[in-house]
């Protein structure tokens, strides 16, 4: 009778083993942050610049959303694959809402991020951003510095793309976009700053979100926005 009483004790064990390792993972999941961290309240108020950023959006738009990213960050991919899109189809297709992209490569932690935040700013001169967006958001869980030469190869970017790629001015856009970033308290990707656009190269935030929440967050702040500026277009 020992014998079965030993095993009883031993497969007793083993499942209260298994039942506490559960429960460690679900309180881990429990207290693992839904998005980045963000100082983003000190931005509030401030005017925001994107002359220099890539732009999507018609030029008379009255609200402006700037985004920064990292073709890395694993929620910025679902942004620009999933919410991104359908704002695009609601808001920014017509030229109610324009969006700029900035840059903000999370080097300390996204090896190839700095890397494809140049090539994507080599490539707006070749009209090709926004191609090359898309494209490395959806190849960012393999991206090396092969793979980003080779999606810009893919898009036909001549030489002139690969020397850009190399130079001190691709580096100084990058850092110009980081040290903003800094100045507006973001810590964490992807940030929007949204606002009414003053002076057609900047926007005055009145708004902002850390990280990806639901497409309704985005949409409530632009109607809003917008119905203001129907009031009051100033």
């Amino acid at each position: 009778m020992a014998e079965p009483s030993k095993a009883r004790t031993t497969i007793d064990v083993a499942a209260s083993v298994a039942m506490l390792a559960v429960a460690i993972l679900v309180g881990w999941r429990q207290l693992a942050p839904s998005r980045p961290p963000s100082s983003l309240e000190k931005a509030t108020g401030q005017f925001v610049g994107f002359a220099d950023a890539a732009i999507k959006g018609g030029p008379t738009a009255r609200v402006g959303m700037v985004v920064f990213s990292d073709f890395e960050c694993p929620y910025c991919g679902t942004f620009a694959r999933t919410i991104g899109a359908e704002l695009d189809r609601r808001y920014v297709d017509s030229g109610t809402v324009l969006i700029a992209f900035r840059h903000k490569p999370l080097t300390a932690i996204h090896a190839n991020a700095l890397m494809a935040a140049k090539a994507t700013h080599c490539a707006t001169r070749g009209g090709k951003f926004w191609p090359f967006h898309d494209l490395l958001f959806s190849r960012q869980q393999i991206l090396s510095s092969d793979e980003i030469r080779r999606l810009g190869r893919k898009l036909n970017l001549d030489t002139s793309w690969d020397q850009c790629l190399e130079s001190d001015a691709a580096s100084d856009a990058v850092a110009s976009d980081i040290a903003d970033a800094n100045s507006l308290g973001v810590t964490g990707t992807p940030a929007f700053l949204i606002g009414p656009v003053v002076g057609g190269q900047r926007i005055k935030v009145t708004a902002t979100v850390a990280g990806v929440e639901p497409l309704e967050s985005y949409t409530r702040i632009f109607d809003n926005l917008l119905a203001q500026n129907a009031r009051d277009p100033g």
